[in-house]
């Protein structure tokens, strides 16, 4: 969904910028689905990014901010996450938020420690196998050892 926060009718809009320059999170989001109809989750979005957008000196004024966009990134980010992905992780927060590399980095970091806790199930089965250059190695000393038996007994 495409919420322009310029569209919302004027008394919303200027509760919505108070709201955001307050750093009144609930309160913002409350009037963003009261204003628009939108879903929880795409509010949430949208007011974080406008708080994000304030205090890193911005207009202040948040515009148009697509939600399917900024949630389908935040998907892939954990996506990435649990497939022990962090670099690529990060690369794709920043893209999709503008934030730095090193913005991006910590996000990245706080969101591994959070889901960790929330959902420890998913990293433990998505753990990286790890037994292929155990099994390799194997392979290469049997491989050894046995030139070494022909090289002796001849």
């Amino acid at each position: 969904m495409r919420i322009d926060i310029h569209q919302l009718p004027d008394e919303a809009k200027t509760k919505f910028r108070k709201a955001i320059v307050e750093d009144r999170k609930l309160d913002a989001v409350k009037i963003l689905r009261d204003a628009t109809q939108a879903k929880l989750k795409e509010c949430k979005v949208i007011v974080e990014q406008a708080i994000k957008d304030h205090q890193i000196g911005s207009s202040g004024e948040p515009g148009v901010v697509n939600a399917d966009e900024t949630v389908d990134a935040m998907k892939t980010v954990k996506d990435h996450i649990f497939s022990h992905e962090k670099i690529q992780a990060v690369k794709v927060y920043t893209a999709s938020t503008g934030a730095t590399l090193a913005e991006g980095k910590i996000f990245v970091e706080n969101l591994i420690r959070q889901l960790e806790t929330e959902c420890p199930e998913r990293f433990k089965e998505s753990a990286p196998n790890q037994s292929g250059c155990l099994l390799l190695t194997l392979v290469f000393a049997a491989i050894v050892c046995l030139l070494l038996v022909q090289f002796f007994v001849k």
